[in-house]
C-alpha cells in the first residue's frame, strides 16, 4: 500500500478537479503519467504508481492555492489617519 489518502476538490474557474495523493513518505515510488480524450472528448488524466526500492527520495513540491489573495480595502473616509514622523526624527536599531 503507498496511499495513505484520496483527495478531491472541484476547481473554479473552468469546473475541473483536482485529486491529491497522500503518501507513505517512507515507501519509494517510480510513477507513470498518461494524458488524452476519454471516450466522451472530455479529457482523461491516468497516474500509475509502482513501488520501487530504488526510486531516489525527492522533496514534494508544495503547489500554492488557485485562491487568489485577499485585497486590502481602504479604511472609510475620516476613520484612519496616517502618522507623520516629525521633523529631524530618526530611529535607531535595536
Amino acid at each position: 500500500m503507498m496511499v495513505q489518502q484520496v483527495l478531491t476538490e472541484t476547481v473554479s474557474p473552468g469546473g475541473g478537479v483536482r485529486i491529491i495523493l497522500d503518501l507513505f513518505p517512507e515507501k519509494p515510488f517510480t510513477y507513470w503519467k498518461q494524458t488524452g480524450p476519454a471516450p466522451a472528448g472530455s479529457p482523461l488524466f491516468i497516474l500509475g504508481l509502482k513501488p520501487d526500492a530504488k526510486a531516489r527520495p525527492v522533496q514534494a513540491r508544495v503547489v500554492p492555492p488557485l485562491d487568489p489573495a485577499p485585497v486590502p480595502t481602504a479604511p472609510p473616509a475620516g476613520e484612519f489617519r496616517e502618522r507623520e514622523t516629525p521633523t529631524g526624527a530618526f530611529c535607531t536599531p535595536g
